[in-house]
């Protein structure tokens, strides 16, 4: 099945009502672009924690993005929220909203960047959404990390990876550009899904962000790219079936 995704590399600034405009903005443009999924970046709503530590409590911004679903007509991966958790902590959140404003998964970033750990709470599975589109997992930022959540969800059947992300350019062990295609390819490649992977734009606190928007397809590993960090959308298109193309390909899964 051929799906027209749509990665909103959006600044994401402290002001939460800027941020929700630029959002709902982008949902517009998705939309005149004739995307089926439109996915933003993490923690797209608040931005950085260490500036501005607000979370959903009530639901709010949730409420935001199954409004925009059913206005638009689109399928949202919400980039990220923080909610609140137990003991005083919090999670990272994206969710998966259909076209009709239904929640269709809930993931809890469970791979912490170590700066999160003071303060999140990881989460403790995988969650795939059952769409009109296929099966689509949802996966943020260090997530890519481990590999093995690109297999966990490839053996429940996904064909879409969604990589809402806030990773910074060049990062504490110097990972750069190239580094980031590299890695997106390999889990493509080794898992035979494709990656569609959505980071934010500009700087904060000073740092720049990687940027490098892409989405990576398996069997051919065309990968389509917004290869800078300044703010953009990049839509393609991709076809479904190259899962399970690649699968039996290379043998995936027993494939």
């Amino acid at each position: 099945m051929r799906v027209r995704l749509a990665l909103v590399q959006m600044r994401i600034t402290s002001d939460i009502g800027a941020n929700l405009e630029s959002i709902s903005a982008y949902a517009s443009r998705a939309k005149r672009a004739r995307a089926d999924v439109v996915v933003f970046p993490e923690i797209c709503v608040t931005g950085n924690l260490k500036i501005n530590p607000k979370r959903d409590g009530g639901g709010v911004y949730l409420k935001h993005f199954a409004g925009l679903a059913k206005r638009e007509g689109l399928d949202i991966v919400a980039g990220s929220i923080i909610e609140p958790s137990r003991g005083g902590r919090m999670r990272n959140v994206s969710y998966y909203i259909d076209r009709r404003g239904r929640t269709l998964a809930r993931y809890a970033k469970r791979n912490l960047w170590k700066s999160e750990m003071r303060s999140i709470a990881a989460g403790s599975s995988a969650a795939v959404a059952r769409t009109r589109f296929g099966k689509i997992g949802i996966l943020v930022c260090w997530d890519i990390m481990r590999p093995e959540f690109f297999a966990e969800l490839a053996a429940r059947g996904v064909s879409i990876v969604a990589c809402p992300s806030y990773w910074w350019k060049a990062g504490i062990y110097g990972v750069d550009g190239r580094l980031m295609d590299s890695i997106l390819k390999t889990r493509c490649f080794e898992n035979g899904v494709i990656v569609a992977y959505c980071n934010a734009a500009g700087s904060s606190r000073g740092r720049l962000l990687l940027g490098r928007s892409q989405v990576v397809s398996p069997v051919t590993l065309r990968r389509r790219a917004l290869g800078h960090n300044r703010e953009g959308m990049l839509v393609a298109d991709v076809d479904t079936g190259s899962a399970g193309r690649a699968a039996k390909i290379y043998r995936l899964r027993g494939g």
